[in-house]
């Protein structure tokens, strides 16, 4: 006879000895308890949410070993959002980089545009160094004669 069947047909005094003296009382009752006690504790968990998955035993022994004795849930939304902050940091740097880079871009023009300067600029003065010299050696060839 199944345990439901014998529950509607007595009363409250009659089913609370059957859950405390018969093994199938005790082995409901434990589960009516356990299932209880979910329900209280996912009802209680604002802002959380069960999950179950499996894993390689290989990473669940890491996973262990991360946790150096607490909670593996603890351990594994603390790797989460390491690695979130981690992958956002990379992403700044990211952009630090192109944004540097394009200043560099920039300043390698600056510094093309002065050496374009500079060097017509030296040429012009090595122009006249030239001259300076020719005229030099015209008035040497002008002396000795």
């Amino acid at each position: 006879m199944s345990i439901f069947i014998i529950l509607t047909s007595i009363n409250s005094h009659e089913l609370c000895e059957l859950l405390e003296t018969t093994a199938d009382g005790r082995e409901l009752r434990n589960q009516l308890f356990k299932a209880w006690r979910s329900k209280k504790s996912r009802d209680s968990d604002n802002g959380k949410k069960l999950y179950t998955f499996n894993m390689s035993i290989k990473a669940g022994d890491q996973l262990k070993k991360l946790a150096k004795g607490k909670p593996l849930n603890q351990t594994l939304e603390k790797l989460i959002f390491a690695g979130k902050q981690a992958s956002q940091a990379t992403q700044k740097e990211q952009l630090k980089i192109a944004r540097l880079s394009q200043e560099n871009g920039q300043l390698r023009e600056k510094l093309n545009t002065l050496g374009d300067t500079n060097n017509s600029e030296e040429a012009h003065m090595q122009s006249l160094i030239n001259k300076d010299l020719q005229v030099k050696a015209l008035a040497n060839l002008k002396n000795h004669n």
